[in-house]
């Protein structure tokens, strides 16, 4: 008998909560629901209702969320305001973790300090000098890293590829603003598996040459790099432009 496949919810919700190594009654405490529902949606019987769709997708925290954002119904914008919420409920979980302070850590030592921060589940990250815009790009010297930064490792799926970069300028405030930091995963860069996704892409020729952060979306056809302040105008991604990375995790003190 051909076995029957389960609806992407069901899938989604088995999915995120083995990557957050949750047991099906820990996964309902932490959404305030019944533990006899987990079974039911993981088993496809029944679905989540908007609210813990909702809460699902703040457990969750970006870029897993939007999935269940959007199954919930929300708007786009409902949704960024979400993920901003959920991106400071995942560092809350691990912000009171001891955690050994690395400083700065040589670039011939990089690999051993990030063994080391794996320890305590977290990971060394290093940060590099040059700021990235959350505006007009800007250049950035890829081998000068200025320290490293402490990130939890569950927010960090390819840490020998990703990297910090800090914020200047304000075309994705509120969710980033100007001083945050940013990890960027370079392992992640397929156009079509990051619709939605905030990006950090590289210019490649011309005078706005440089490295700049936006979020990626698609109209028809033509993909485009879209701010979160409705200050700047969204552009067309063309060949000039190499996309770096997805966004995996930022963090910074609101002003």
């Amino acid at each position: 008998m051909e076995k029957r496949r389960l609806p992407g919810y069901a899938e989604g919700i088995k999915k995120l909560r083995d990557s957050l190594h949750l047991s099906q009654a820990q996964l309902a405490e932490r959404i305030g629901v019944s533990p006899r529902l987990v079974p039911d949606w993981e088993q496809g019987r029944k679905e989540p209702g908007m609210g813990s769709y909702i809460e699902i997708g703040k457990v969750a925290g970006p870029p897993e969320c939007w999935f269940f954002f959007e199954r919930a119904g929300l708007s786009k914008s409902d949704i960024y305001r979400f993920i901003a919420d959920a991106q400071d409920q995942v560092f809350s979980r691990i912000e009171g973790r001891p955690v050994e302070p690395i400083k700065v850590i040589p670039r011939d030592a990089i690999k051993g300090g990030r063994r080391k921060a794996m320890e305590v589940g977290h990971v060394a990250i290093p940060l590099l000098s040059d700021p990235a815009a959350a505006g007009s790009p800007r250049i950035i010297d890829e081998r000068l890293i200025e320290r490293d930064v402490v990130i939890p490792a569950e927010a960090v799926p390819h840490p020998l590829d990703t990297v910090c970069i800090k914020v200047c300028g304000d075309s994705m405030a509120p969710i980033l603003q100007e001083g945050y930091i940013v990890a960027v995963d370079a392992v992640q860069r397929d156009r079509a598996q990051l619709i939605h996704q905030m990006v950090v892409v590289k210019e490649l020729i011309g005078d706005d040459a440089g490295v700049t952060i936006k979020w990626l979306d698609r109209f028809g056809q033509e993909y485009i790099l879209a701010p979160e302040n409705k200050a700047y105008r969204p552009q067309a991604m063309t060949r000039d432009h190499d996309l770096i990375g997805r966004v995996v995790w930022w963090h910074g003190h609101k002003k």
